[in-house]
């Protein structure tokens, strides 16, 4: 019977070490790539916050994440943008810039509409820098029958959001 004993043991303690090296081996592992924005267009005052319904926008894909840093698609490197992201300022010239670019140039963008609640979802991104921009005006009415133009509103996000 003690042999018997003896032969568990040793049985649990190569079956012990044997899952600990299955802990150490090195898996091979997938880093997905790609992901989604979601858009939130609002406008808002000092008494609420509108939702803007049925209002396009186009989205570029800006950058691109290349040997350690942030660098322009091909399509854009002739725009002059140098990529900031610890300045809000130099964030919103180099979306001002990068639109210009993007109308003069002729480029085409992914286009969406927004919903009910204001979002637009764009799918299947890849990693990268996305400049956003609205095609047209929205109007939005309440009591008051408020007009506004958020045309002038450009955004510039560095994405990386895994679904």
């Amino acid at each position: 019977m003690s042999r018997i004993i003896k032969r568990k043991r040793i049985y649990m303690c190569m079956a012990s070490v044997m899952c600990m090296l299955l802990l150490l081996i090195p898996l091979p592992v997938s880093a997905n790539d790609q992901g989604s924005i979601l858009l939130k267009a609002t406008v808002e005052d000092e008494a609420a916050v509108y939702n803007l319904s049925n209002t396009e926008f186009t989205m570029y894909q800006v950058g691109i994440y290349k040997k350690n840093s942030w660098v322009l698609e091909t399509e854009f490197a002739k725009s002059g943008v140098v990529f900031d992201f610890e300045d809000s300022s130099a964030q919103a010239e180099a979306a001002k810039k990068l639109e210009k670019y993007v109308q003069d140039n002729n480029i085409k963008g992914m286009s969406g509409k927004t919903n009910s609640d204001g979002e637009v979802m764009y799918r299947d991104l890849e990693k990268g820098v996305y400049l956003f921009v609205q095609t047209q005006k929205t109007q939005i009415s309440n009591a008051l029958k408020l007009h506004y133009n958020t045309n002038k509103d450009r955004t510039l996000k560095n994405r990386f959001c895994p679904r």
